[in-house]
């Protein structure tokens, strides 16, 4: 009886982990769809600088947005976020007039 269940038990485990390889194998290549984005800047210290992002790459439950580090005249630093966009459009948000930015990086959900 102990011998039965001692092989019950690695025929369970087998198949969790065969189960667990099954899936790992078939997540492999979703995964590998990698998201990539592009950022670039425009504007003016006088006009408030603006950042900009593309995504592709992303699935039907995915949306990105830009974000940018901005700095005012007077040392005071904040941070802007522009709106959540599908795959191909583009996030766009500025910087209050006479800020610089300073920096910008790309949020995704989903």
């Amino acid at each position: 009886m102990v011998r039965l269940m001692t092989l019950v038990t690695a025929l369970v485990i087998g198949l969790v982990l065969a189960a667990g390889l099954i899936v790992t194998a078939t997540a492999g290549p979703a995964a590998a769809a990698a998201v990539q984005c592009e950022t670039w800047t425009s504007g003016t210290v006088r006009r408030g600088p603006a950042g900009h992002t593309r995504c592709t790459g992303l699935t039907i439950a995915q949306e990105h947005r830009v974000a940018v580090a901005c700095v005012e005249n007077n040392g005071h630093r904040y941070s802007r976020y522009g709106p959540w966009r599908w795959n191909h459009e583009v996030s766009t948000v500025s910087c209050a007039e006479y800020s610089s930015l300073v920096g910008i990086w790309v949020g995704v959900k989903g």
